[in-house]
């Protein structure tokens, strides 16, 4: 397996060596593959160097890991101020509001994520995730309750969502079908 060099800001460090390890990333110090933070000062040698943005970390993850879609992934989530690696299982469901999208954990935390919720669907959430209106993905490990409502639609209620969260009729059928009902 593949070793990799972090070089960072001395302030990100501790987050980015816990996201690496979430993901299985094996750090050495005198390995010749550095992944650099943007703005790091970096002059040593190295035979490839692989530069990122902090925010981007989860991306850079999934790349290193061959772009698969796994459970125990994470996202980075700004929780007010700060990032905060965020384990995809915890995420209850997600949302998209205005030109932001919002990960709301089973917990009742809610982060700020940086990507678009076609990003999400497309790469980086597993399969127990689904989409049930424009601008929401839900957990179906999270689903505590589905209730049928009039004109064909559903509402669910999920762990850590104290209001219901429709599905609306154009993606009833599908999620009808991802979830076996």
């Amino acid at each position: 397996m593949i070793s990799y060099r972090l070089v960072c800001a001395k302030e990100n460090r501790e987050l980015l060596e816990a996201v690496c390890r979430t993901h299985t990333i094996i750090l050495d110090d005198t390995a010749a593959c550095v992944l650099c933070e943007e703005g790091a000062a970096f002059d040593g040698g190295y035979d490839i160097l692989i530069s990122f943005k902090k925010e981007k970390i989860d991306t850079l993850m999934e790349c290193l890991r061959g772009g698969s879609r796994q459970e125990n992934a994470i996202l980075m989530g700004d929780a007010g101020g700060h990032f905060a690696p965020l384990e995809i299982p915890r995420i209850a469901y997600i949302r998209a509001c205005g030109n932001d999208t919002y990960a709301h954990t089973a917990d009742g935390d809610t982060y700020r994520i940086k990507h678009k919720l076609y990003e999400l669907e497309d790469g980086i959430l597993p399969r127990s995730f689904v989409r049930i209106n424009k601008s929401e993905i839900v957990n179906i490990k999270h689903i505590q309750k589905i209730i049928p409502m009039f004109k064909g639609k559903l509402v669910l209620t999920l762990q850590g969502c104290p209001q219901g969260v429709d599905i609306s009729r154009n993606y009833v059928k599908s999620f009808k079908e991802r979830i076996g009902m």
